[in-house]
């Protein structure tokens, strides 16, 4: 399985999001912002896959993506977890390579996108 990062400034649905990818077998690697995020990367290395929320204070998602792709993480191995909803807010995020999921979401869909994600690297 993989080790994956998960970046959520909520901490309900950061937990959340953990207690799926544990389930399904990955390692996690979670943060509550931007910024904590890519200094994990830099102290833990790369993950295989990264989740991402796209409103968050300081570092939105789409510059945390930036940053991590800045530093070798593919944007098809990353999801975009978010609340946005919409085709327009589905481009944005497709257009940077990375795969869209909505808030609400089923695990099944999350375990599912990451699996993805996973097999693509």
């Amino acid at each position: 399985m993989a080790r994956v990062l998960v970046v959520e400034d909520d901490q309900d649905a950061r937990l959340l999001i953990s207690a799926c990818l544990r389930r399904a077998g990955h390692t996690v690697l979670t943060a509550e912002s931007g910024y904590q995020a890519l200094s994990l990367v830099f102290e833990e290395g790369l993950p295989e896959a990264a989740v991402l929320d796209l409103h968050m204070p300081g570092m939105d998602g789409f510059d945390v993506l930036t940053a991590l792709q800045a530093t070798g993480l593919a944007g098809a191995n990353t999801v975009v977890l978010t609340a946005v909803q919409g085709s327009s807010a589905r481009a944005a995020v497709t257009a940077r390579g990375a795969h869209y999921l909505a808030k609400p979401f089923y695990p099944s869909e999350l375990t599912a996108a990451v699996e993805e994600c996973t097999s693509a690297a």
